[in-house]
């Protein structure tokens, strides 16, 4: 009975493991218009981060869209001043006052900082970036 019980766990660990891949994912770098900012926001998940975890994305209190480590979220917006703000349910998440320019493409990476009582999500503004790899536990972006 031991045997098969260990069988049957090395079958499940390991099905699970070979869903795991690699993936490169490149970012737009150019922006949509001079008369517009562009934003892109990326999440380079790690394993501790959860490569699973959904970020909901606000823009003056509105959802522009989703960020997941696969599919980072792209958009423009007019110049001038907007509050960014990533959410995840029972996380604290912090907003960001920008002051926008047109013509020009902001990158944000999104990053889980885990506390002892409280969870906190953060967007750091980052340098001209045209990718990043993750290990996706997604099986439709392999």
């Amino acid at each position: 009975m031991r045997i098969l019980v260990l069988v049957c766990a090395l079958m499940v660990l390991s099905s699970c493991v070979n869903t795991a891949q690699r993936v490169y994912v490149p970012l737009n770098t150019m922006p949509y218009a001079i008369d517009t900012a562009t934003i892109v926001v990326y999440y380079p998940a790690t394993v501790k981060q959860g490569p699973l975890q959904r970020f909901e994305l606000m823009v003056d209190g509105a959802n522009v869209g989703d960020v997941i480590a696969e599919q980072p979220l792209r958009f423009s917006l007019k110049p001038g001043n907007h509050v960014l703000q990533a959410k995840i349910p029972g996380v604290l998440s912090k907003q960001y006052r920008l002051d926008l320019q047109g013509g020009l493409v902001y990158f944000f990476k999104l990053r889980r900082k885990y506390g002892t009582f409280v969870d906190q999500v953060h967007l750091d503004a980052t340098p001209l970036i045209e990718g990043y790899s993750i290990i996706s536990h997604r099986p439709e972006f392999h």
